[in-house]
């Protein structure tokens, strides 16, 4: 099972729970690491700890570390063969639900690995997807999350 959550929840949840229950994949800015409170605790309290250090955008930058093909593939190297994982990112929505996208798709199909992804809730880094795509040489995951995206601001329009 794979849990998509902010730095936040994540902290309460280890904090809450037995210590090395759940492996982490904690990503974060690569400016400040531990910028919220008790994350600086989190790799002695998970039972494995993968730390990935990339900004939220969904473009080549010159001036923003961008999540890089290499971080796509430390994550899935880590997640191999993990259940109780859990991947966290600042708000939980964009970094962490892409990662976790591109983990169940090497999992399961990418059309049957959308149902991790809550249309209210995940907005997938887009990034993250393509090189996952190209990892797992399964180019229609990024048509499926470009879907998704669709389907997620048709949502939030509604909400207003």
């Amino acid at each position: 099972m794979i849990q998509i959550m902010s730095q936040r929840s994540v902290v309460n949840l280890l904090e809450a729970d037995p210590p090395k229950t759940h492996h982490l994949i904690f990503i974060t800015s690569p400016d400040d690491p531990f910028a919220f409170k008790g994350t600086i605790g989190l790799p002695a309290l998970a039972k494995s700890f993968l730390m990935l250090g990339f900004h939220d955008i969904s473009f080549e930058s010159d001036s923003h570390i961008g999540p890089s093909q290499d971080a796509v593939t430390a994550a899935l190297k880590f997640a191999e063969d993990k259940e109780d994982l859990v991947v966290c990112c600042h708000a939980g929505i964009s970094r962490s639900s892409g990662t976790s996208y591109v983990i169940q798709s090497q999992r399961t199909n990418p059309k049957d690995a959308l149902s991790i992804l809550d249309v209210n809730r995940h907005f997938p880094n887009i990034l993250i997807v393509k090189h996952g795509s190209v990892i797992l040489g399964k180019p229609e995951m990024v048509e499926l999350i470009r879907d998704f995206h669709r389907r997620a601001n048709e949502a939030q329009e509604q909400e207003l």
